[in-house]
């Protein structure tokens, strides 16, 4: 049983990293629309972190790694 939870709890993670990873590219776009060239970089290493964490639960197995 406890094997089964933490399954859960991972693969919810993942879909929460998931979702960060479509999040931070958005606010990437909008950071590098008004010139916020640090920002849009920072964002974009969270989007990669992000995308890396969720690949680790199954998600994004398709993408190239970054």
């Amino acid at each position: 049983m406890a094997e089964h939870g933490a399954r859960d709890t991972e693969a919810k993670a993942a879909d929460v990293a998931a979702y960060v990873a479509t999040m931070t590219q958005e606010l990437k776009s909008m950071a590098e629309r008004h010139q916020l060239t640090a920002l849009a970089y920072l964002l974009e290493l969270a989007r990669m972190e992000a995308e890396a964490r969720a690949a680790e639960g199954g998600r994004f197995a398709g993408r190239p790694d970054h």
